[in-house]
């Protein structure tokens, strides 16, 4: 059985795992609504600008 996961729990787990890999605070994430499946957002750290990507499983 695929559990589904929501836009903002995918959201959210992506950005704690950047923080934790890349030592980099995020201040702000905006959604891209563009693409066909995949899940994105342009995030703004402490550091610069960011894209943050989810592939969809059906598209690989």
């Amino acid at each position: 059985m695929e559990t589904m996961l929501s836009e903002e729990m995918i959201r959210d787990d992506l950005v704690k795992t950047f923080q934790r890999l890349f030592d980099l605070d995020v201040l702000e994430s905006t959604v891209i609504r563009r693409g066909w499946l995949n899940l994105k957002w342009k995030v703004i750290t402490d550091s610069g600008q960011f894209l943050l990507k989810q592939y969809n499983k059906k598209k690989i």
